[in-house]
């Protein structure tokens, strides 16, 4: 595998060392972008529609980190296999179960096949990190990152506004769009079951991948640890409102299926593709713990905005505005977050780094629902949750505010050169 050094002057405008990983990820990206605008924006409402009740809905909202709790496993078998045919395997399997919903007419069927799509669509981005780490020249992993999610965003758009009015012609159009989603999200993993393994893949004994080694890790890398904790306070509150939200739209606000596409499948992801051009932009001159800490704090705009919706003539107006300003920032923290992991990993631990950080994901996004669910069924009013939610973000802005002030003097040394 050629390395860093010896690329050429001009080597930052070559995005990848690997061009056949380039080809993988720029069709997994379109799938992501498929089912990201086609299916996810209306699995909350629609299973609300079929008679969810709080407990399913919130068991639907823990979908996508039941996988990113299995992120350290991943992590630990990552130097047994390749991870090209992992990623690839992962994401023919959880779209494959998109092919089920042909069948599917009632609330417990249809939140269960979510649930096991999103756990192993959620499993495989240990892999996906590990796979740029591997393949991406250090100085472009950012402003590559940023074009493929841009990429996602650019499908998700249409497709969210079609299977928009689809749904809201006729609700059980679902059974027909699913299994044609899935059946296209799968050929497009396809490219990726032919990415050869590279050095890094074979640089860790396996031995050395195991609960043991990511407690030692934790314990002695106390930079990585103070990390995830600020990183976790920031990012759990966000998961309370995942289980609410439906029947907050259904039975509070009264929204649409068009009304939902609107505001969570087409503005949100163009303004998210607005945002992954903004601070892939900004990655290439500030630190990426300054832009977690900036984006922790305006995250907290989007509880603050749906806990006032209720009280003005067009709620949905709030609700957009909210989901747009959450979208730009949460499009910082993804990618700030990936750089700062990347950057803080030592060579060759790249899963294990990143399987902590996954594992932590999946752990908020089980705690989060729960808690929301207990306020609910405590008859805590969700405009009321809403303002904690709010309060919770704006602490883990201050976390971070806190981690970025104490190693301040090395920020300048982990600054993304793309």
């Amino acid at each position: 595998a050629q390395t860093n050094q010896s690329l050429p002057r001009a080597g930052a405008r070559i995005p990848v060392l690997s061009r056949p990983f380039f080809r993988a990820a720029m069709f997994e990206n379109i799938a992501g972008g498929v089912v990201a605008g086609a299916i996810l924006p209306f699995v909350g409402v629609m299973a609300r529609h079929l008679g969810a009740s709080p407990r399913l809905l919130a068991l639907l909202a823990m979908a996508p980190f039941f996988g990113f709790l299995l992120g350290s496993f991943a992590a630990r078998v990552a130097y047994r296999v390749s991870w090209g045919k992992a990623f690839g395997i992962l994401g023919i399997a959880a779209n494959a179960l998109l092919i089920l919903f042909i069948g599917i007419r009632s609330a417990m069927p249809f939140v269960l096949a979510i649930v096991a799509m999103q756990a192993l669509a959620g499993c495989k981005h240990v892999f996906f990190g590990s796979l740029l780490k591997s393949n991406v020249h250090e100085r472009v992993q950012a402003p590559l990152l940023k074009w493929l999610r841009v990429l996602a965003m650019a499908v998700s758009l249409p497709a969210a506004w079609l299977v928009g009015r689809a749904l809201d012609t006729n609700p059980t159009d679902y059974r027909v769009i699913f299994p044609v989603v899935g059946v296209l999200a799968m050929l497009l993993h396809l490219p990726a079951l032919t990415l050869r393994r590279r050095c890094r893949e074979n640089e860790v004994r396996d031995s050395r991948c195991g609960l043991l080694e990511e407690w030692n890790l934790l314990r002695h890398d106390r930079r990585f640890l103070a990390f995830i904790i600020a990183f976790f306070i920031g990012t759990l509150a966000e998961k309370i409102a995942i289980p609410i939200t439906p029947i907050y739209f259904v039975d509070v606000l009264h929204l649409r299926y068009e009304d939902v596409a609107l505001a969570t499948g087409i503005v949100g992801p163009a303004l998210a593709a607005v945002g992954y051009l903004y601070w892939g932009h900004r990655l290439k001159a500030t630190a990426g713990m300054r832009i977690l800490m900036l984006c922790m704090f305006l995250k907290a705009l989007r509880p603050v905005l749906w806990a006032l919706a209720p009280t003005v003539p067009t709620p949905l107006a709030l609700v957009t505005l909210g989901e747009a300003l959450f979208r730009v920032n949460v499009t910082g923290l993804e990618l700030a977050s990936i750089m700062v992991i990347l950057q803080m990993s030592a060579r060759g631990r790249v899963p294990v780094y990143l399987g902590i950080h996954y594992l932590f994901m999946g752990v908020r996004g089980i705690l989060g629902p729960i808690i929301g669910l207990a306020l609910y069924e405590a008859d805590v009013p969700i405009e009321t949750i809403y303002w904690l939610i709010a309060a919770i973000v704006f602490a883990g802005g201050l976390a971070m505010w806190r981690l970025n002030h104490t190693t301040q003097g090395t920020n300048d040394d982990e600054t993304c050169r793309a």
